[in-house]
């Protein structure tokens, strides 16, 4: 299971969590609150400097890759979370392994019918086509982001990179140590 807690995230990357570190399949925390909708989630870490345009990989054969979180928003109906990834400075214009930009993938999933809502759908259509006007009248204005901490190697604070990770998957924290930043158990 997922969780969604903008508050322990925001402590762990202030204690230098590395908001951008990928998992094998190229998932990071924000493509996680992406797919599930955590908005409160993704905001705290696109403030923190989260890389809004990360492609994950699965490389399975059938599935379609390189999905960003604008097109996980697409993909759930989730308006309110594609109006903040815009705000933060998605690149609209990204597509994903089967040559879509989120506008075309929202686009696609309403012909097909085969997702869902339609009318949140089309709701993140009007999003998408909107931002690109404004983008191209240059009057969107991006949410502040602050330079994501760096790790240090053997410094204790990768264990909060780990931490990050372990909470966005629902793991207990009750092991944290503090001091040391260091997840003894999970």
């Amino acid at each position: 299971t997922h969780t969604n807690r903008p508050n322990l995230i925001k402590m762990l990357t202030m204690a230098g969590a590395d908001v951008n570190v990928a998992n094998h399949k190229g998932c990071t925390p924000l493509v996680v609150a992406s797919q599930f909708n955590y908005v409160a989630a993704a905001k705290v870490l696109i403030e923190a400097g989260a890389n809004v345009d990360q492609q994950d990989f699965h490389g399975e054969p059938g599935l379609v890759d390189r999905m960003t979180c604008s097109h996980f928003a697409v993909c759930g109906g989730h308006e309110e979370l594609l109006r903040l990834l815009v705000r933060g400075g998605a690149n609209l214009r990204v597509t994903n392994s089967s040559g879509l930009s989120p506008l075309e993938f929202a686009r696609e999933l309403i012909e097909r019918g085969q997702q869902g809502n339609k009318k949140a759908l089309k709701a993140c259509a009007d999003v998408l086509e909107k931002a690109l006007k404004a983008a191209a009248d240059k009057e969107q204005a991006p949410i502040p982001k602050k330079q994501a901490p760096t790790t240090k190697q053997g410094g204790g604070k990768v264990a909060g990179t780990a931490a990050a990770f372990l909470t966005m998957s629902g793991a207990s924290l009750g092991g944290l140590d503090p001091a040391g930043w260091k997840c003894s158990k999970y």
